[in-house]
């Protein structure tokens, strides 16, 4: 049976108000990270716009696909962004903040326009890898290179974060790869990977 346009569209209209209450509570809480401040659960849901219970839920819901982490009833991870140490290090306004994987580090500061200095170390040698931001374009390094692997629907913290990293040059890129066992993603120049992470951080970097 073919379903009409109303009943499409009147399925479709929850799935959207979910998706604009996920992208509001996701705004609220990585707005407070960026400062530096895991937020409390009962913060963020007071403080994001909608009925309490549904916005209890779509923060669960990010939780639950790997966009978010809640440690100690705080939001301590949302969108790449987090204030427990990793390898990959963001100062930027006085802040020294952390990001799940190498590629948060290029997205979230182009997403922001930012001016910003990130470090991580190459996902093959180890070797540090520095690079200045300026309002969000990555200054140099044309050698550097990042991956980003092919994302399957599970959660994003899990299989996603731990590959997606930078590589001081394209052959370390290569031989990583091989050690892997080839798996499947992209290759993008730091360039190219700001581009990328304008569009996957856009709802977060506009204004509440």
């Amino acid at each position: 049976m073919r379903l009409s346009i109303k009943t499409l569209i009147h399925e479709a209209k929850p799935a959207a108000r979910r998706r604009r209450l996920a992208e509001r509570v996701s705004r609220n809480a990585f707005a407070r990270l960026l400062d530096g401040t895991p937020p409390p659960v009962g913060e963020v849901t007071a403080t994001t716009r909608g009925p309490a219970g549904q916005v209890a839920g779509a923060l669960d819901k990010l939780v639950e696909r790997g966009y978010a982490v809640v440690e100690d009833d705080r939001v301590v991870g949302m969108r790449g962004l987090t204030v427990r140490p990793t390898r990959n290090t963001l100062t930027m306004n006085g802040h020294e903040l952390h990001t799940w994987c190498a590629y948060d580090l290029v997205g979230i500061t182009a997403a922001l326009a930012a001016d910003a200095t990130i470090n991580t170390s190459c996902g093959h040698c180890d070797k540090p890898i520095e690079v200045d931001i300026r309002k969000g374009e990555p200054i140099g390094h044309e050698a550097v290179v990042g991956w980003l692997p092919c994302r399957t629907g599970g959660r994003v913290i899990d299989e996603f974060c731990p590959f997606a990293h930078l590589f001081c040059e394209e052959q370390h890129l290569t031989a990583w790869r091989e050690g892997m066992g080839d798996i499947d993603g992209e290759v993008g120049d730091l360039r190219q990977l700001a581009e990328q992470g304008r569009r996957d951080w856009a709802d977060v970097a506009r204004k509440r």
